[in-house]
């Protein structure tokens, strides 16, 4: 089984309600008799974990548009931020019945045999695979060493440079611009750190850990083949100075958990490399009445992969093999990928996983927090390719954030020598698992 590489699974909890009801008959069919759906009062539980989605987008993406065209489900939104509680759900056949997630937890759920083989329900249902990105689709399959379908993809994930154009306009820096590397965005950063009026500004930071950088240059932490320490090579030592870049601007560290918020709340953060869950994000502080002075450019990236962005690869849609509404689970999911709900996602600003060029001409139309923005950097990079996962991801990760972070706040050490410490460590974590 392939396995997940990290968790970042999201803290809060809420359940939303739908009204109950018969469906409307289309063309002279009621839609539940067409596709099997049973026409009693069910209730479906829906997991968002990994995979950030506001209030407001559970509405407007799934909540009201399975209300508009099945009124006798309720969906219950349940949110996740532990591990080991979703195992725990699994151990106890708890796991909700709809699965929206990132890379992380997906793969997790398929290690766990959480994950119903959707392929025959794929082809009952004329789900046009063709009409999916392929990108898309070749990821989903990776979920499964046996060819099976495991998901279906929502959206693709993006990332971008954000920046707040008030601190640059308060010191007078220009705004950064597209196709920068990251050599330019760090010096860009230097003048934007420093402590002003009591209040300490940092010029840029990334959203997550150093792994972002090693995502861009698709660098797999542990080799599939070998299954040891993949850290040991130019491009890795690459990303570490990079990081160390960041990192040892005076006054310029943030721990991870700090970046966003020193980003969307506190204000002091010019640049955030970040990913398009933050587009929601702005867009509800837009509507909250608190909307943030900012714009976009292509992420910075480096030279032996210019046109890279983070990776990220898709956010997934799946249903609990344990779910006993197997049919009523797979035709929200039909619905969350077809034409009216994947252009409502383009319209609130994510990136369709369908490959009709329209939708891109619709990102963004619905949010006011979008418009006037270089909504081009999004467009303008692609997504750097999802490498292969293996059992000891987790273990790997945890010691790479730690030299990551070791990197970016010790000046004593040498980048050469804290690669090798913790390509030694990562080893020594595979080594203690395989035991």
């Amino acid at each position: 089984m392939k396995t997940a590489r990290r968790f970042g699974i999201i803290v809060t909890s809420a359940s939303l309600l739908l009204a109950g009801g018969c469906a409307p008959a289309k063309n002279g069919v009621k839609p539940e008799e067409a596709k099997g759906v049973s026409s009693e009062p069910i209730t479906l539980s829906f997991l968002q974990t990994s995979a950030k989605m506001t209030d407001d987008e559970f509405k407007q993406w799934v909540a009201d548009p399975v209300k508009k065209k099945y009124p006798n489900i309720t969906l219950t939104l349940v949110r996740e931020d532990s591990p080991e509680k979703l195992a725990q759900l699994i151990a106890i056949d708890q796991l909700p019945d709809i699965i929206y997630a990132g890379p992380v937890t997906a793969a997790k759920i398929v290690e766990l045999q959480a994950a119903q083989d959707l392929t025959p329900l794929i082809k009952q249902n004329n789900v046009d695979l063709a009409a999916f990105e392929p990108a898309g689709v070749e990821i989903v399959k990776q979920l499964s060493d046996s060819g099976k379908l495991l998901a279906l993809p929502l959206a693709f994930n993006f990332s971008a440079l954000y920046y707040n154009k008030d601190i640059f306009d308060r010191f007078a820096v220009p705004y950064p611009k597209d196709g920068m590397s990251w050599e330019q965005a760090i010096e860009l950063a230097k003048p934007l750190t420093r402590l002003d009026d009591g209040v300490q500004y940092q010029g840029l930071a990334i959203d997550g850990n150093i792994n972002r950088l090693g995502e861009q240059l698709a660098l797999s932490t542990v080799d599939p083949k070998t299954l040891r320490s993949a850290l040991q090579t130019d491009s890795w030592k690459t990303v570490f100075e990079t990081y160390r870049g960041i990192g040892q601007i005076p006054g310029n560290w943030l721990e991870n958990p700090q970046r966003i918020p020193a980003f969307q709340k506190s204000r002091s953060l010019a640049m955030l490399a970040g990913l398009s869950a933050r587009i929601g994000e702005f867009e509800q502080m837009q509507n909250e009445g608190q909307p943030l002075n900012w714009d976009m450019v292509t992420l910075p990236a480096f030279q032996q992969a210019p046109k890279n962005a983070f990776g990220g690869g898709v956010f997934y849609l799946m249903t609990s093999s344990k779910s006993k509404h197997q049919t009523e689970a797979f035709q929200v999911l039909k619905l969350l990928v077809e034409d009216e709900v994947q252009s409502i996602l383009s319209k609130q600003g994510r990136r369709t996983a369908l490959k009709d060029p329209k939708y891109n001409k619709l990102f963004g139309e619905d949010l006011k927090s979008l418009q006037g923005k270089n909504k081009a950097a999004i467009f303008n990079m692609v997504s750097a390719p999802q490498t292969i996962a293996t059992p000891y991801d987790d273990a790997a990760f945890k010691e790479l954030v730690a030299g990551g972070n070791q990197v970016a706040k010790d000046s004593s050490v040498d980048v050469n020598t804290i690669v090798r410490q913790t390509d030694e460590k990562i080893n020594k974590a595979i080594e203690s698992l395989k035991k």
